[in-house]
């Protein structure tokens, strides 16, 4: 995976990824990105991707950003994600837990 910035605030903007023999097969783009501005606009995301049962839908904190993840109808994998301030080497992804209040935001990889 290689991650691409034109803004040396954000992490990445553009990503290259190399599929592997074996990968599992998605859409013709691997991945379309939306940014939100709260935990809250996260959890009202979820909410609807889960009523709407889609597939793939995945909760994970990656230390520097939280995300939500899942197919679009085409299986393309869709993120809404925001970004924490902090700095955590990657790869890394923990479990997110939406359920809890802000005030137990997840930890920054720790």
């Amino acid at each position: 995976i290689t991650f691409m910035t034109g803004d040396p605030a954000q992490h990445h903007q553009f990503v290259l990824v190399t599929r592997e023999p074996g990968d599992p097969p998605t859409g013709a783009l691997f991945q379309v990105s939306f940014k939100v501005k709260s935990l809250d606009d996260m959890r009202q995301i979820a909410t609807r991707a889960m009523q709407r049962q889609v597939t793939g839908f995945r909760r994970i904190n990656h230390g520097n950003s939280w995300s939500l993840y899942f197919d679009d109808p085409d299986r393309n994998v869709i993120e809404i994600y925001m970004d924490t301030g902090w700095y955590v080497p990657q790869p890394f992804a923990d479990e997110l837990p939406l359920e809890k209040p802000d005030a137990e935001k997840p930890a920054g990889g720790k």
